[in-house]
């Protein structure tokens, strides 16, 4: 019961009160997937690679 109810119960609510966030946060350019806005860190320093800064 728990291994069916409480996954469903999450997603569910996550879906409804974190759309953006659940479904993986996509980044589209010319209609294709190329990455996500929840992947990458927003580095300062020139010396690191640059993560995506919307």
């Amino acid at each position: 019961m728990t291994g069916i109810v409480y996954p469903l119960t999450v997603t569910g609510l996550a879906q409804v009160f974190f759309p953006h966030q659940a479904n993986g946060s996509v980044i589209y350019h010319d209609g294709e997937p190329v990455g996500s806005a929840l992947i990458g860190q927003n580095f300062m320093q020139p010396e690191y690679f640059h993560g995506y800064i919307g």
